[in-house]
């Protein structure tokens, strides 16, 4: 989807805005952003970024910075070493969520942040 529209991709180049496009290949779908991302979507996701990009971004693939060890670091700064925890604390808050698993994990996030271990060299 595109701005809430499906987008049926074919082989060949299908325009997704000014700027972007993509291309279904035997491996998956390819996704050209307009600012130079790539994005290859298959069994997994694969994001590649330049240069510019380099430790300047973050989120639950990393900050594009190479180093692996840096990868589970959280919006608050925090170094996790649960893969769930993690992706909860990425995950946008829906007031319209009511789910009690959803908040109970939420405040256990919290909790979490405010005592976590901070990346050291950073």
């Amino acid at each position: 989807q595109v701005n809430g529209n499906v987008i049926e991709v074919h082989n060949e180049e299908t325009h997704l805005s000014e700027a972007s496009w993509a291309l279904r290949v035997p491996e998956g779908i390819i996704i050209f952003a307009g600012n130079g991302v790539i994005v290859k979507v298959s069994d997994k996701v694969h994001i590649m970024g330049p240069g510019i990009y380099r430790s300047q971004v973050g989120g639950v693939c990393g900050d594009n910075n190479g180093e692996i060890t840096s990868d589970l670091i959280g919006p608050k700064n925090c170094v996790y070493t649960s893969a769930d925890l993690f992706i909860s604390a990425w995950s946008m808050k829906d007031s319209t969520c009511t789910e009690e698993s959803e908040l109970l994990t939420q405040q256990i996030v919290q909790a979490f942040q405010k005592k976590c271990p901070r990346p050291t060299g950073h």
